[in-house]
């Protein structure tokens, strides 16, 4: 669990699932100005299965042909994001990307 400290003095809680996620709230803002996938633009979200570090890197390809590549086996391929995205759907890309693995392997 992750506490966010929201305007007014409220707390909002993020449902890390007991995860490490260091860069959580990073790769939230930039997706921050994200205006859909007609744009061209979007996030890539990879996770290290190691350490817990969220990596996120910017992209620009309107057929959505650009990646980046980590030649490290404990980092995975979460997901693209187009849209502005929350550090709560973050987290729960990752949860569910790391059970989908779990299935597989």
């Amino acid at each position: 669990m992750i506490n966010k400290l929201l305007k007014g003095g409220l707390i909002m809680k993020i449902n890390t699932y007991g995860l490490p996620m260091k860069g959580l709230k990073s790769a939230a803002g930039l997706t921050k100005n994200l205006k859909g996938y007609y744009t061209g633009h979007y996030v890539q979200i990879s996770y290290n299965t190691e350490n817990g570090e969220i990596l996120a890197d910017y992209h620009y390809n309107l057929g959505h042909n650009s990646w980046t590549q980590y030649h490290d086996k404990s980092i995975i391929n979460i997901g693209n994001i187009s849209e502005p995205a929350t550090m709560q759907e973050i987290a729960d890309m990752i949860k569910e990307r790391l059970e989908l693995m779990k299935c597989h392997y």
